[in-house]
């Protein structure tokens, strides 16, 4: 027999960090505050429909001339996180993140019925015989125009968009930006690279769409640097400038039917471009929300000719992110074309713009009073015109990405860490080394010196408050009660501990290198593990020459399915 070896070190001391033992365990509550995206649908009579998962609402605007009229609709209840949209037969279905269902509505206001699909339900669109449906634990469903699930796929973790394109479904995952085409068979198709000084990874899919120029699909997605990132010249964003050469970059891949693909270079003022309007003429819309000081666009536009430029360095030109807010705040999350005019949607504080064609004409706020979200805003904010907080958080989570950090200490490799469920709130030092006893002291360190922003009083404060707001990831409630049993006879509660699994301690694990024990909350839906990305899968974890041969106790193999289930539902 052979034994693997998992949870705590022999030697562990025991926990000592109040706040991380007591503080309660967290729930899926409401929604995030961070940006999510695509948010609006242009239906077929000539109006359009927009959510607020925030504050679950949904509305119907018309746009006549330079005005817009919006009314509510539906209002779910607290938490159902209304979301993504698609029209089949004159009725809207709408995603509910927070309640794992898809609504149907129809043009009248009149709520026809939910449909439980998943624990997380996160794209919709139309096909022509239901709608495609993608969650969060890799499922992809067709359900019909009464509400019935007709069809279901397995396809990837982590899926999130999804489009009819040329006579078939396509998908995506969210952080890896994994992009497969559904037919007989499920096809992967992989997302060029791109071009530039530096080499980079397709990552982050925010957005998928149709071609209505080309066939296939559209991706809007980020990429990010895999060479390695120099943090020891002080003075000098190490993430990057407005010269394109951020460590994280916007893109557009354009994918043909027969799979094959061209991308953009790097674009600037389009940060974190979380959804593209597709149009006829072969230009492609980009909402923005990181658009703000030098990168001072919040809807952009890329022509057809832009994806054959070799240019290293594009320029998106467009509507500025402060137009469009009209210096009011917020961030721009999403766009749809309306008529002749491009309707566009901001978040925290929730509002809808017009922009027939020369500028914004009309904004609309859900609650004229509501004061801008600070927190939100600079979560979101490109400092110098490059990268977000958002851009490697992607939604408040992370985007799954392994780092190489040139440091005075020494060259480092570290994956990012997750800011779902709040934790970072709770599980204080941070970072993978601990370096940080706070909030202030880690913003110091990557908002200022690594991003190049400055921080005024309050900020650390704003952005603590929406950190601790994040909900944890949905995932299945049922876990193996055998694995609960695993976990505690192997000791892993020694370390792992209280209702946020960690004691908020470092160690070495057997890889060569103290580092904080990190938090199980949400741990099954965040691979690859441990700091360096070395575990693949979740198993993997428990192969010594990744998780450490002194990461604990030995687990027979036999144990060890169980003890993932239950892992994968924390």
């Amino acid at each position: 027999m052979w034994w693997l070896w998992a949870c705590a070190p022999p030697d562990a001391p025991p926990p000592r960090d109040p706040v991380a033992v007591d503080a309660p365990r967290p729930t899926l509550g409401a929604p995030a505050r961070a940006v999510w995206g695509g948010n609006l649908l242009a239906l077929s009579d000539g109006s359009f429909a927009a959510v607020d998962p925030a504050t679950d609402q949904l509305y119907w605007g018309e746009v006549g001339g330079d005005q817009l009229t919006v009314v509510p609709a539906v209002r779910w209840p607290a938490g159902s996180a209304p979301w993504r949209m698609a029209e089949l037969q004159g009725e809207v279905f709408v995603a509910l993140r927070g309640a794992g269902r898809v609504a149907r509505v129809s043009r009248d206001g009149v709520l026809r019925g939910e449909t439980e699909v998943c624990p997380d339900v996160r794209g919709v669109a139309a096909g022509p015989d239901g709608v495609g449906v993608a969650c969060a634990d890799g499922t992809f469903a067709v359900v019909d125009a009464a509400g019935a699930v007709v069809a279901r796929t397995q396809v990837a973790p982590d899926l999130r968009e999804v489009a009819w394109a040329d006579g078939a479904w396509w998908v995506a995952t969210f952080r890896h930006a994994g992009l497969y085409r559904l037919g007989t068979s499920l096809t992967p198709v992989p997302l060029p690279a791109g071009h530039g000084a530096s080499p980079r990874r397709p990552e982050v899919a925010w957005r998928l769409q149709p071609d209505p120029v080309h066939g296939g699909v559209l991706v809007a997605h980020q990429r990010a640097r895999t060479d390695r990132v120099d943090l020891t010249v002080l003075g000098t964003p190490a993430y990057g400038s407005d010269a394109c050469d951020a460590a994280v970059e916007p893109a557009v891949t354009r994918v043909f039917p027969d799979g094959t693909a061209e991308t953009t270079a790097a674009y600037r003022k389009g940060v974190l471009s979380v959804d593209l309007v597709a149009e006829a003429d072969g230009t492609v819309w980009l909402a923005s929300a990181g658009a703000d000081g030098t990168s001072d666009v919040g809807l952009g536009w890329l022509s057809d000719a832009s994806f054959a430029d070799s240019d290293a360095c594009l320029t998106a030109p467009g509507y500025p992110w402060s137009g469009i807010t009209g210096g009011l705040g917020g961030r721009v999350t999403a766009a749809a074309r309306v008529g002749t005019s491009m309707v566009v949607a901001i978040a925290a504080p929730f509002g809808l713009a017009l922009a027939p064609g020369s500028g914004v004409t009309t904004r609309w706020w859900a609650d004229p009073a509501a004061a801008p979200d600070r927190g939100v805003h600079l979560f979101h904010a490109a400092p110098v015109g490059t990268l977000a907080c958002a851009s490697c958080h992607p939604e408040g989570r992370e985007d799954g990405h392994i780092w190489w950090f040139g440091m005075e200490t020494g060259d480092v490799v570290r994956r990012t860490q997750s800011l779902a469920a709040g934790a970072a709130a709770h599980t204080a030092p941070l970072h993978w080394a601990g370096e940080f006893p706070d909030l202030p002291s880690l913003l110091a360190d990557t908002f200022e010196a690594r991003m190049g922003g400055t921080l005024a009083p309050g900020d650390a404060d704003a952005l603590g408050d929406l950190l601790a707001s994040f909900p944890r990831d949905r995932v299945a409630a049922a876990a193996d009660p055998a694995g609960a049993e695993v976990f505690a006879a192997a000791g892993c509660a020694v370390c792992h501990a209280g209702p946020w699994g960690t004691d908020g301690l470092s160690h070495d694990v057997g890889t060569g290198e103290a580092l904080q024990t990190p938090s199980l909350v949400g741990v099954g839906s965040r691979g690859p593990w441990m700091h360096d990305g070395c575990a693949e899968t979740l198993a993997d974890r428990f192969d010594p020459a990744c998780g450490g041969a002194q990461h604990g106790a030995p687990i027979a193999p036999a144990d060890l399915p169980a003890l993932l289930d239950w892992l994968s539902a924390q």
